[in-house]
């Protein structure tokens, strides 16, 4: 996998892939493909977000940004996850909004609405 997260590298800086775009923990995939994207990529955001105050850890600890930025664009690599002891010490509905927030697809994830709304 190394070997394939470099040569994207190499691409991603030679062509100026994720100019602009922010840090690549907190966008959503769509966002950092260069797609279209809409109010769910904020959706992704927010999740990334409660990972960081639910774990309290940052998000992809220890990654290099382009490692991290191609592993998000190539789905080589895992979302941030909180471990069983963390899940544990919040309400069930908070660390499932997270997970829904951080869908890959922003069709699947929560709006606004939905998040200011979940109760469980």
């Amino acid at each position: 996998m190394s070997h394939v997260l470099e040569d994207a590298a190499s691409a991603a800086a030679e062509t100026g892939m994720g100019k602009g775009m922010g840090s690549p923990q907190w966008s959503a995939p769509e966002k950092l493909r260069g797609g279209a994207y809409d109010e769910t990529a904020d959706s992704y955001s927010y999740g990334i977000v409660m990972f960081e105050v639910l774990s309290r850890s940052l998000p992809y600890a220890g990654r290099d940004q382009y490692e991290l930025m191609i592993g998000i664009i190539t789905r080589m690599l895992p979302r941030p996850a909180l471990t069983d002891e963390q899940a544990q010490r919040w309400p069930r509905r908070l660390p499932n909004l997270m997970a829904q927030c951080m869908r890959e697809e922003p069709s699947e994830r929560p709006d606004f609405n939905e998040v200011r709304d979940c109760r469980g």
